[in-house]
């Protein structure tokens, strides 16, 4: 049995913009999909949902615009900063139960927010729903497994509500990301993964995945990372820049 972790996925949405501006748009040769919008809604509601390992997404509005939003978020009827955060490993009823031990999540925080009950995954095992989170995309047989190999997708043929069809792990360039959308907006992301050590790190195409088991001093979990299945991602110098240990993210807040 592959050996569980006990991280933090934390996906820091930094938006300056209103929600009606969050809509996908499509990045360079590539189409919006509807399931990749679902991210800023669902971010909105500042409830987290459920899954683990320590990454970290934060997408933010370029700098002009920043300045009088976040003086004034409320007044502006603008969104300031979005947190979604997402505990692997543990059900329902742990977490947000009338017996849970995070009674900051079960109490504090859902005191204050609106907790969705009708929330669910799309997979059994990690990877699939990091998939769909930032992309939209629907499991395949590789990626209901993790992805032990890091294999590139076998097909680029689409279907209904720009699904891609084939096997394999690593999408092809042209199908749309939500980081993708928002670096198309003018907005600007990052992603920060607890362990990774160095920044966009992933097995080399073809290759076996070697973070499948957790190791001392390095929990990091590719399936946990889903910007690296992407290759309008991993090409891109913004992998490099905006895909980085969990550490930066204390620096990057006090900013």
């Amino acid at each position: 049995m592959r050996q569980r972790r006990a991280t933090w996925l934390a996906m820091v949405i930094v938006t300056l913009t209103a929600l009606t501006g969050c809509q996908p748009t499509p990045p360079p040769g590539g189409s919006a999909t509807t399931g990749a919008s679902s991210i800023p809604e669902t971010s909105s509601s500042g409830t987290p949902t459920e899954s683990a390992g320590t990454e970290s997404f934060s997408p933010s509005s370029s700098a002009g615009s920043s300045a009088g939003a976040a003086t004034d978020p409320v007044a502006s009827g603008k969104v300031g900063h979005v947190f979604v955060i997402n505990l692997e490993n543990k059900g329902y009823e742990r977490v947000w139960g009338s017996g849970s031990v995070a009674p900051y999540l079960s109490q504090t925080l859902r005191g204050q927010g609106v907790l969705l009950t009708q929330y669910y995954a799309i997979g059994h095992l990690s990877l699939p729903n990091y998939l769909a989170q930032i992309s939209g995309q629907g499991p395949n047989a590789a990626t209901r497994q993790d992805c032990g190999t890091y294999e590139a997708l076998n097909s680029t043929r689409m279907a209904a509500q720009g699904q891609i069809q084939g096997n394999g792990c690593v999408y092809p360039a042209s199908v749309p990301t939500l980081a993708g959308q928002l670096s198309s907006a003018g907005k600007t992301w990052k992603g920060y993964m607890e362990d990774m050590n160095s920044s966009c790190r992933h097995p080399q195409l073809g290759a076996r995945d070697g973070s499948q088991g957790a190791k001392v001093g390095d929990q990091y979990a590719t399936r946990h990372n889903p910007f690296v299945y992407f290759r309008s991602i991993t090409s891109s110098p913004e992998c490099q820049s905006n895909v980085v240990d969990f550490s930066n993210l204390a620096s990057d807040l006090g900013s």
